[in-house]
């Protein structure tokens, strides 16, 4: 009813009326255009509807990122880690490697405002830093023909411009080295960043391809970090979509970790005078891992004594992505078919199925 006594009114008047409104009625008589007359209502067309939703935040319901906020560190335990200038790509935490040029720079987590973040010292003649994640394919693959949101917590008391890359494996989960990448870029940009820690993201320019199901790669890059300087990064985040979430999803970090590296730092096993053997069970790892000792192993024989390796060593028997045999030796003067014990002061030793 009153939409038909409002198409009939003859007037201001009876705009109001039929309205129920002083002032509405007034502006919807005289309302000259469409917008005009939306405007007087206090409603929306169809149109802007469609992009007060668009802008709405999305939660961020999977980050693939694994460990981008830097709470797992199995294997240096938070300790500092050297990058060698010019080396192959280095694992310095779970889920994460870097690289330089020029001279070496240092590693280490560091806590802002109560929350791990990662953080690299320069060094004198250092001309480049770069720092990158990679992602199965498993967990990513549905972006493919999505656009990306990027998302990061940068600070740098000396840089200013932090450049990223996002760029898909050529083949599944195979990306390559640093100096032979195996991948296709999907999109690069720069973030112009402060020595105050604020959070930066950027959107993809356009959907990736429809063939970027075969694994992510995530690279951050800054030019010379020089002696003292630094650059530190938190709670890294991929979403789909084009609009950042409010807050970071770290989608359980540890067990994520520990698909692409487990460390055992404890156990027990059999020896012979020379040799420790031992089964070890790592369910769920990405692949069937290979096997390293962090550091020359040192075991106990109850009653008996402490036996260190002469040099890092570690064989595998037998392995699947799930558990298997491995030997350790180098040891010297063990009794055979006593059980031993891995202690905590020697060397870890470093189950890695990284990508």
């Amino acid at each position: 009813a009153t939409g038909i006594a409002l198409l009939t009114a003859a007037n201001a008047g009876a705009a109001r009326t039929a309205l129920g409104s002083t002032t509405t009625g007034d502006a919807l008589f005289i309302a000259s255009s469409q917008a005009a007359a939306q405007s007087a209502l206090g409603v929306y067309s169809e149109s802007e509807v469609d992009a007060l939703i668009a802008a709405l935040p999305t939660p961020c319901i999977f980050n693939p990122v694994i460990n981008g906020d830097f709470a797992v560190d199995q294997e240096f335990a938070g300790a500092s880690v050297t990058v060698t200038s010019g080396a192959a790509l280095k694992y310095v935490i779970d889920g994460w490697y870097a690289w330089c040029t020029g001279a070496n720079v240092t590693f280490q987590t560091t806590t802002v405002a109560g929350r791990k973040r990662a953080r690299f010292t320069g060094a004198a003649s250092n001309t480049l830093v770069g720092f990158a994640t990679r992602m199965e394919a498993l967990d990513t693959a549905d972006f493919a023909s999505k656009f990306a949101t990027i998302s990061a917590l940068l600070s740098s008391s000396s840089i200013t411009t932090v450049n990223w890359g996002l760029y898909y494996a050529n083949s599944t989960d195979s990306f390559g080295t640093v100096a032979s990448p195996t991948r296709t870029t999907i999109d690069t940009g720069s973030f112009t960043i402060t020595s105050t820690e604020t959070a930066y993201s950027d959107i993809t320019a356009a959907a990736l391809a429809s063939g970027a199901t075969t694994g992510l790669e995530l690279v951050f890059t800054i030019g010379a970090l020089l002696g003292s300087q630094t650059f530190t990064i938190g709670d890294v985040q991929i979403e789909k979509g084009s609009v950042a979430s409010p807050s970071f999803t770290n989608n359980g970090s540890f067990q994520r970790c520990r698909r692409l590296l487990w460390v055992v730092p404890v156990l027990a096993g059999h020896a012979t005078s020379t040799t420790l053997s031992a089964g070890i069970e790592h369910s769920g790892m990405r692949t069937t891992p290979t096997i390293s000792a962090s550091a020359a192993l040192k075991v106990a024989q109850p009653g008996i004594g402490f036996f260190t390796q002469s040099s890092a060593n570690a064989t595998i028997d037998n392995n699947t992505a799930h558990g298997g045999e491995y030997k350790f030796a180098n040891f010297t003067g063990m009794t055979g078919n006593v059980p031993t014990i891995l202690r905590t002061d020697g060397g870890k030793i470093v189950l890695s199925a990284r990508l």
